[in-house]
């Protein structure tokens, strides 16, 4: 039989996260590897392993965290910390300013070595458009497409749209 595996998600003011969903990676034996938090934040997933874990948690409105929870005997139930994102809205346009579904576009965070497998991708729906949550930064929308960057200054907690357009 596994480990209890317990922590608590808080935003980066130290507030809980209440309704975040909390999936274990690797699990050890049968079980649900899903938990959300309570209103103080808190979660307990059983059936870890008892050792070190590997924890997915999302949330709307912050970014997505992957967090390595340290195991039942190193006691203590860490605070894990989820940063709100901003979120970028995108509208990818012809030069004849039609709607340009299906367009895929990789985000550059300016000044990071990530390489372009690493950048999040997002793809454009029927009317062209997309939105993401990114990393408060100065981001590169660049399209798959001929032609098209657009630069957001993104802070955190903050909706931007910019426009794109492709040949």
């Amino acid at each position: 039989e596994g480990a209890v595996l317990r922590g608590r998600i808080v935003d980066t003011d130290g507030g809980p996260v209440a309704g975040a969903v909390c999936i274990l990676d690797l699990l050890q034996s049968q079980g649900d590897p899903r938990a959300t938090t309570g209103e103080d934040g808190s979660f307990s997933i059983p059936h870890a392993a008892r050792g070190d874990n590997r924890v997915r948690v999302r949330r709307d409105g912050f970014l997505p965290g992957e967090f390595t929870v340290p195991g039942e005997r190193s006691g203590g139930s860490p605070d894990l910390v989820l940063r709100r994102g901003g979120l970028l809205r995108v509208r990818v346009e012809t030069a004849a300013g039609l709607p340009a579904p299906g367009c895929g576009l990789r985000f550059v965070l300016r000044g990071s070595p990530m390489s372009p497998t690493d950048c999040p991708y997002a793809g454009t729906d029927a009317r062209g458009r997309c939105e993401i949550r990114l990393p408060a930064g100065t981001w590169d929308a660049k399209a798959g497409w001929e032609g098209g960057t657009a630069e957001a200054a993104l802070a955190e907690g903050s909706t931007m749209e910019v426009r794109l357009v492709v040949k």
